[in-house]
């Protein structure tokens, strides 16, 4: 009887230690595109991590987020950014801070000097490789780039983190959810996305 006692209770501690490792759940997305629901591909892996910096003679930018295979050739992104470290190395406490829960505003990412570490930008690329952007993008008649944000009644929520470990690095799994507008690049049309919940794991390296 003792012995039985014990072994409930060794594996009731592994099932508390697996929850505790996981609280979120798998990565993932579902989401609508004018309507039709797409969700995401074993190929490329669903959530995998992205990060980037841009850099100036004397300041680096990072910023990160999540890529998903939609489909059978589809992929979207969704970043999260973009923050200036105050020392020369970003920090864990930095890094985590761009993904703090609540709602986050749209806005035109992997710009030098943006330093609103609670804004978003989701990308789009079809099966046909045109790509799409919650960013309105275009070049004016004097061949410079254009960014305009125009989202009336998109939202974009992060609900819930956690510290986990991506390949071996320091990360965050993220749970979230939104709705946008996305423009084609450098043309005219348009896409709506619609009911649409992530959760991405994003490594800090």
């Amino acid at each position: 009887m003792k012995k039985l006692i014990l072994l409930c209770f060794y594996l009731a501690s592994l099932f508390l230690l697996s929850c505790k490792k996981d609280k979120i759940g798998g990565a993932g997305i579902s989401f609508k595109v004018d309507g039709q629901w797409a969700e995401s591909a074993a190929n490329p892996p669903a959530g995998q991590s992205l990060g980037y910096s841009i850099c100036t003679i004397s300041d680096c930018y990072f910023g990160y987020g999540g890529r998903y295979g939609v489909g059978a050739f589809d992929n979207i992104e969704i970043t999260f950014g973009q923050i200036k470290p105050r020392q020369a190395q970003l920090s864990f406490d930095e890094f985590k801070s761009l993904f703090t829960p609540g709602v986050k505003q749209y806005d035109s990412l992997m710009v030098i000097g943006q330093l609103n570490s609670d804004r978003v930008e989701v990308q789009y690329i079809d099966g046909g490789g045109k790509r799409w952007s919650s960013t309105k993008e275009f070049y004016d008649t004097g061949g410079k780039l254009i960014r305009i944000i125009n989202q009336p009644g998109s939202s974009f929520f992060i609900d819930k983190v956690e510290e986990v470990t991506v390949d071996g690095h320091p990360g965050v799994k993220v749970a979230g959810r939104f709705n946008c507008i996305l423009y084609e690049r450098n043309g005219n049309a348009q896409k709506t996305i619609t009911d649409a919940t992530f959760i991405t794991k994003v490594s800090k390296y």
